[in-house]
């Protein structure tokens, strides 16, 4: 089986992925193949168009999609990769899909109409509310994240 993880959006993990396949014996393609270990540098393939086709072109059957996805991503749109499409199957989610549900007030309210999970207390901030959001807080500590 030969891997090809071309997204460098978390370096880090993905040359512990590489690296971890590699010591399971399984075939792995890195986009600079001298690459030494200690450095996460020349572990994984561009985020884009041509760094996808290119380990696509090199041999890659597989695509670990390491990174930020987004509804425009190459993975979702690009025509470039149609005619290896067939050929190359990415592990992941779909971009798609991703940009939905990464946004964590809607995942939230999801989860709130199908019921059944256990979910913090939580609201979305906004300059015209925030002086009610500070009354209801009522302990802390807090935890803020951008949506």
């Amino acid at each position: 089986m030969l891997i090809a993880e071309p997204f460098p959006g978390y370096r880090d993990s993905g040359a512990d992925i590489v690296y971890t396949l590699r010591q399971k014996g399984v075939k792995v393609l890195k986009s600079d193949p001298s690459a030494p270990v200690s450095p996460n540098e020349g572990w994984a393939f561009p985020d884009t168009e041509e760094g996808i086709y290119s380990a696509a072109q090199q041999g890659a059957t597989y695509s670990w999609a390491n990174t930020i996805l987004f509804t425009s991503h190459p993975l979702q749109i690009s025509s470039k990769l149609t005619p290896v499409a067939s050929e190359i199957y990415a592990v992941g989610q779909s971009p798609g899909l991703v940009e939905s549900f990464d946004d964590k007030a809607y995942l939230n309210d999801k989860l709130r109409e199908l019921g059944g999970y256990t979910l913090p207390k939580s609201c979305l901030v906004s300059p015209e509310n925030i002086s009610e959001i500070i009354n209801y807080i009522d302990r802390y500590p807090i935890v803020g994240k951008p949506v």
